[in-house]
């Protein structure tokens, strides 16, 4: 049998704690300010949003970072790159087919025992599962040079510490909910990328969902952090992947590889919160939603 890692040791890392939280408290803190209260949604009257936006650009390239030092030929078979074949497009269009049948069956089977407001929030899904599959479906990618690698695979803003003025990217040890082969496995890491860019949804629609009493519910101004943050995040991780050949360098591959592995995300999202949060569920349901309508 092949060995595996059961464990690691790490250096302790002096950090402020975890992007997840700190994120969850600035944007807790832009709904209690009521400068927020009416007119458009502006993100750069505050010296303080500004900087967490700006530093968002860092993540994008830290994380740029870790899929090259991932995607070296170090002579190591377990982690050297290999081509991206039509096949492996083929296999992650399955994949995320699976996880939309997967998924709307286990709201279907739920859907009787579900309060109204639940049922409301689903209906759309099931009414637009043609317009998934035919977004999936259409998934194009252009191969010549593309690399698969190791990548994180469970990547999310609390998967980051702030270290000083700087961020350090902790457990690689894959989603828990997936075998070791899978883990193990060589794909796009584009589907970090996704995973980055869907933690951003969830830390706007958490700060609405945790909101204290009194606070603003102006969503609007919330989504217009979440579009800003991933303007940078995705702007600093394009410049820091240049000439990284498991990064598509054609921006229409890199789009349609970015949209499939958040179909695919949102949808693994999606069964998770129906069995553990099902008050969280509207979160998954409007990130497909954004997907739809981009």
């Amino acid at each position: 049998e092949e060995p595996v890692t059961l464990a690691v040791l790490q250096r302790f890392v002096e950090n402020q704690g975890d992007l997840w939280t700190l994120i969850c408290e600035h944007l807790a803190r832009m709904l209690s300010n009521p400068e927020a209260e009416g007119g458009e949604p502006d993100t750069a009257d505050s010296a303080v949003a500004g900087f967490h936006l700006g530093r968002m650009a860092l993540l994008g390239r830290r994380v740029a970072q870790m899929h090259r030092a991932l995607g070296e030929t170090t002579g190591d078979t377990a982690f050297d790159p290999e081509p991206v074949t039509a096949s492996d497009i083929e296999a992650w269009k399955d994949n995320a087919t699976r996880e939309l049948d997967a998924t709307l069956a286990e709201v279907e089977a739920l859907l009787p025992g579900m309060d109204a407001e639940s049922r409301a929030r689903v209906e759309p899904l099931r009414a637009r599962r043609g317009e998934l599959r035919g977004r999936i479906a259409a998934t194009t990618a252009r191969l010549e040079g593309l690399v698969k690698t190791r990548f994180h695979g469970d990547l999310h803003l609390g998967q980051v510490l702030v270290a000083q003025d700087d961020f350090v990217i902790v457990d690689f040890e894959g989603e828990p909910g997936r075998s070791l082969a899978e883990r193990r496995a060589k794909s796009a890491p584009m589907r970090d990328v996704a995973g980055m860019v869907r933690s951003f949804s969830y830390a706007t629609h958490a700060a609405l969902l945790r909101r204290e009493a009194g606070a603003s519910p102006n969503a609007a101004r919330l989504a217009a952090w979440q579009r800003e943050a991933t303007h940078y995040f995705l702007e600093g991780y394009t410049q820091a992947a240049q000439g990284l050949a498991c990064v598509p360098a054609d921006s229409a591959t890199f789009r349609s590889l970015l949209d499939l592995f958040l179909i695919e995300k949102a949808l693994y999202e999606l069964r998770y919160e129906i069995a553990n949060r099902p008050g969280w569920i509207a979160i998954p349901l409007n990130g497909l939603t954004e997907i739809l309508t981009t």
